[in-house]
């Protein structure tokens, strides 16, 4: 009987390497770049990739400031704070961490940010540019995934290539991706009668729901490759959608906590360097 092996995904070290590319290119440019970061609330999960995002911006040389404000403000104000920071010459980009409460409205609020400051690539106009092929930078996430792929040297072209969850911070920005690119995938929602059917089939899993254990080894073939970029918080740890079994199964695998995370948040800061390059070069 063959040995399995498995390749545990090493995020935080993917995420070191874009990190030194980043404060090599600030200190070249003298760069001097601030994000700033829009909180409503105290969600603590908010809260732990809020502190994740100012170490990384920290160690390569970003400010970061953060505007946190209560439940209570209005869908109104925040339009206003957003559009403010858009003229702000100081500012060189905007996000919003989500989730937002349900008394805003959270499409209105992210179609404020002036695309040459959308990093996240959440407003309407950053998502049609690059759902049309148009963008220069991908969504964190997808970056991440393609960084991910590269470093392991991942064929993704003749995969089978399952999607499960079709959210607006994995599943769909994912799925266009690879529309782009010409690579068929089949999409998993709470809406198939038999997941598990496609699962089965699939070489590479790209999930991203954000429920504890819901990919089980039983549900998944030998070797597969298996991207969680799904997060929950339960008990104060962050869990995957991936059972952590799954590890006995898959041939490489990403963490949670330290896989896609680490290097979604690197690639955020990537993309305010190249909006900002970018924008010093249109003006």
């Amino acid at each position: 009987m063959q040995e399995h092996k498995l390749m545990l995904i090493d995020g935080k070290a993917i995420a070191l390497e874009i990190g030194e590319r980043i404060q090599g290119e600030i200190a070249a440019g003298s760069l001097d770049l601030t994000l700033l970061v829009v909180q409503v609330g105290n969600n603590p999960a908010s809260t732990s990739f809020i502190k994740m995002k100012r170490a990384f911006a920290e160690r390569v040389g970003i400010k970061v400031a953060l505007e946190q404000l209560p439940e209570s403000v209005s869908t109104g104000e925040l339009v206003r704070l957003i559009e403010k920071a858009n003229t702000d010459k100081k500012i060189s980009g905007i996000i919003v961490q989500l989730p937002l409460p349900a008394n805003i409205n959270t499409r209105e609020v992210l179609d404020a940010i002036a695309p040459v400051k959308d990093p996240d690539l959440l407003s309407s106009e950053s998502q049609a540019r690059f759902a049309a092929g148009e963008s220069e930078i991908l969504p964190p996430v997808v970056a991440a995934i393609s960084q991910i792929f590269d470093n392991y040297q991942v064929a993704i072209d003749l995969a089978n290539i399952a999607i499960v969850g079709y959210g607006q911070l994995v599943g769909q920005p994912v799925g266009k991706w690879l529309q782009n690119m010409g690579i068929d995938f089949a999409l998993i929602t709470s809406e198939n009668e038999n997941p598990e059917a496609i699962l089965s089939k699939a070489d590479i899993i790209i999930s991203g729901v954000g429920k504890p254990g819901l990919i089980k080894p039983n549900m998944i073939k030998d070797e597969v490759v298996l991207i969680d970029a799904g997060t929950s918080e339960a008990g104060g740890v962050m869990k995957g959608d991936a059972d952590p079994r799954c590890a006995e199964v898959a041939s490489l695998m990403t963490p949670v906590p330290g896989g896609v995370g680490p290097v979604a948040v690197a690639k955020l800061f990537e993309n305010l360097l190249a909006l900002s390059l970018s924008g010093e070069t249109a003006q």
